[in-house]
């Protein structure tokens, strides 16, 4: 302890010598004053932190702030347009609007540099963006959703979104994912935040009957509306006279030369194709003669594909992206504003223009006396030009694809199915023993088994295999026993109603024999069966779709043998079958041996 004392006083001792002595305390003067003018500097430096930290912090809580405005502007937005629907230009109108002010305010309010004040903004239109979405997802799946407290139920995925829709469309297996999420959800499913799937036979009627068309119909950008795509019942029911007039059975009767030159090109066609053997792709061929067969009735000729061999101007190839192209737009109808801006016209837009010219060939011949339906349809209506070449459009979607699909699906299971061949040529043979003679639509239309295979492909393979989407309106409806509330779209889906085991008995068989009068084969539930729609919107063409199939289905079974070619996969065939409103699969190889050999 004692010598910890000693060194202590001796410190001391020498600090008090050092202050009596100057020359003894010159070096450390050195050290001591630096020190001095630190701490007169040091308070001055301590409020200029202090002041610093304060701005820091005033802007820190400053910008929660900022940001924490975010969520009340985005959960009003969501309210707002819940009423609302937005179009996709209101969208970006409204950020861009809320960028230009919001920059033009920080920036002249706060002293921030530009940069900044765009950086600043823009983190506050992610945080909007971001509340929004919260709050829709949150709407959405939860249950004080309209559709949640009217008891449907469905998956979250699409509950969340109309992407999941178009995802599926996109991959063709919308069919597929209907039927096995009814399988498990039950016949009412919804399938959109606002849209409602209804696999029941009781529900086709009030649907179908009274409801109106669904917004899809307006989501492909197109300069006018076909038939099929007006939203106004009574425009429609205008419409719809001309037409009815271009397909009623005295302008059948007359189309009737027409449509038999067109089956005598096929089967001489086809025997050429196939004289040595070869199989051929009967899908196609059936397509061209639909073509040509159409260009002649809608347009008094010029296509002209058979011939040919293949479509020259690729106006199928066209039609067939179009059909895609619409199938998936139009699950986000607001995408038809966005589509508007591309410099490039979309396939649909397209391939009205190449029907315009048709339409300004026969305008241009107006005197002309003409039978085929444009011109029927022209001179019974005043529409526009635009008008008339969508109308155009549709006479050739309507009838160049979907009769060839049928067509299709009928000979893959004919050919599948050889006791069912040989029943339907004897029943044709019987009816028009001779080879040669002229087949008689309503003869034909008068063979039950010929009926019943038609029926039968058009259940398995019904040409628009997803329903027809219609509009509950700002009221609600109530179907069977649902209310329905306002702004839902709802459809029945064909093909799950057609291959629903509580509809037809042994739902993916090919069985023509259901349909017979004679048949006991149970459930067997005709009110399921909707391959042309139902009500208002029934296919206009239906009479002219069911006589050219028949036409053709006899013309081919009585003229060949038609058959799978040696290592054809059936099996692959069926599962290449993709679902985008029309059908589309790989080619249908077919061997074809004429009957007279």
């Amino acid at each position: 302890m004692r010598p910890c004392l000693s060194t202590t006083n001796t410190r001391k001792s020498s600090r008090l010598d050092a202050v009596s002595c100057p020359e003894a305390a010159a070096p450390l003067q050195r050290f001591i004053a630096p020190g001095i003018v630190l701490s007169q500097t040091f308070p001055l430096l301590l409020s200029s932190l202090h002041s610093a930290m304060h701005d820091l912090i005033a802007r820190f809580f400053s910008l929660g702030a900022l940001e924490m405005s975010a969520m009340p502007a985005g959960v009003f937005t969501h309210l707002f347009f819940r009423k609302h629907e937005p179009r996709s230009l209101d969208v970006v109108a409204l950020f861009a609007l809320i960028f230009v002010i919001g920059t033009a305010v920080i920036y002249t309010s706060l002293p921030l540099g530009f940069f900044f004040a765009t950086f600043l903004v823009g983190r506050w239109l992610a945080f909007y963006v971001g509340f929004m979405l919260a709050s829709i997802c949150g709407y959405r799946i939860s249950p004080w959703h309209p559709l949640a407290l009217a008891g449907i139920p469905g998956p979250v995925m699409p509950r969340l979104s109309k992407w999941w829709t178009v995802h599926v469309v996109a991959r063709g297996k919308r069919h597929v994912a209907l039927q096995k999420l009814h399988a498990k959800y039950g016949p009412w499913l919804r399938v959109g935040p606002n849209e409602v799937s209804v696999c029941l036979s009781a529900a086709v009627r009030p649907i179908y009957s009274k409801l109106p068309r669904a917004p899809f119909y307006q989501a492909a950008p197109t300069q006018a509306d076909a038939l099929i795509t007006l939203l106004d019942r009574a425009e429609h029911a205008h419409r719809r006279v001309a037409w009815n007039k271009a397909v009623s059975s005295e302008a059948l009767l007359a189309y009737q030369p027409l449509i038999h030159n067109r089956l005598q090109q096929l089967v001489e066609t086809l025997r050429r194709r196939c004289e040595d053997g070869s199989a051929v792709p009967l899908d196609h061929w059936l397509t061209l003669f639909s073509m040509d067969t159409m260009g002649d009735l809608a347009f008094s000729g010029g296509f002209e594909t058979m011939a040919n061999g293949k479509d020259p101007e690729g106006w199928l190839d066209i039609l067939s992206l179009g059909v895609v192209f619409a199938g998936t737009a139009g699950q986000v109808p607001w995408l038809k504003d966005t589509l508007k801006l591309l410099p490039q016209q979309g396939p649909i837009a397209t391939f009205q223009k190449f029907a315009e010219t048709k339409v300004k060939n026969i305008r241009g011949q107006s005197h002309v006396v003409k039978k085929d339906m444009l011109s029927i349809i022209m001179e019974e209506t005043t529409i526009t030009e635009e008008e008339a070449a969508a109308d155009a459009a549709l006479l050739i979607v309507a009838a160049t694809d979907t009769t060839a699909q049928v067509l299709t699906a009928l000979f893959r299971h004919l050919a599948q199915n050889a006791p069912v061949m040989t029943r339907l040529r004897q029943e044709v043979l019987a009816a028009f023993p001779a080879l040669d003679s002229e087949l008689d639509p309503l003869a034909l239309a008068r063979l039950p088994f010929l009926d019943a295979c038609v029926q039968e492909a058009l259940r398995l393979a019904p040409p628009a295999p997803f329903g027809p989407p219609r509009f509950s309106g700002p009221d609600g409806v109530w179907i069977v026993d649902r209310y329905i509330p306002p702004n839902t779209t709802i459809h029945a889906p064909i093909w799950s109603l057609h291959h629903d085991p509580v509809n037809f008995a042994r739902p993916d068989d090919f069985f023509p024999e259901r349909w017979l009068a004679e048949s006991t084969l149970k459930p067997h539930n005709r009110d399921a069966f909707v391959p042309f729609s139902y009500g208002y919107g029934i296919c206009v063409g239906k009479q002219l779709a069911l006589r050219n199939v028949r036409l053709v289905t006899a013309t081919l079974v009585r003229a060949f043998d038609i058959q799978f070619p040696v290592g054809f996969d059936v099996k692959a065939y069926d599962r290449s079958h993709k679902e985008y409103g029309l059908w589309s699969h790989d080619s249908l190889q077919m061997v074809l041996r004429a009957t007279e050999d």
